[in-house]
């Protein structure tokens, strides 16, 4: 599929309240036992090698853009492949995302290893099972295909 056969809104609207609440879960997260608190803005102002306070609406803002392009990947390549429900087709890309790309690539660019297992802790993955979880239950109830 293109983008132009996507509701192209839906994503937009999916990814940033997905984004959003995902953003919202992690920082939440520390209140609960067994779970880390994961400022997302703040991975996002360490990319950018800043200590001003613009720095961290900077890094939310490119969460919640890097939130919208995953979903339009989801809405235009994953979701027309699977015959399955939609909300359970969010789940599992969220779960993918959670072990690839943040478990995979952000937790080691952040010093912590792959999935967090450089703090001999289950803390961070437990976390970031949640975050993404919560994200792939949202866009899969949000984003309807056109």
């Amino acid at each position: 599929m293109t983008w132009r056969e996507i509701d192209f809104g839906g994503v937009v609207l999916a990814g940033v309240v997905g984004g959003y609440l995902m953003a919202l879960v992690g920082l939440w997260a520390g209140r609960v036992p067994g779970l880390v608190a994961i400022d997302i803005a703040d991975h996002g102002r360490r990319y950018m090698v800043s200590d001003r306070s613009s720095a961290w609406l900077l890094g939310l803002l490119s969460h919640l853009l890097n939130s919208v392009l995953l979903v339009m990947v989801w809405a235009m390549v994953i979701l027309p492949n699977l015959s399955i429900n939609r909300v359970v087709a969010g789940l599992l890309w969220g779960v993918f995302l959670a072990v690839v790309l943040a478990g995979g690539l952000v937790g080691p660019l952040s010093g912590i290893g792959f999935m967090g297992l450089k703090t001999a802790s289950s803390r961070f993955a437990l976390t970031n099972l949640l975050m993404h979880t919560v994200w792939g239950l949202v866009i899969g109830a949000l984003y309807v295909p056109l």
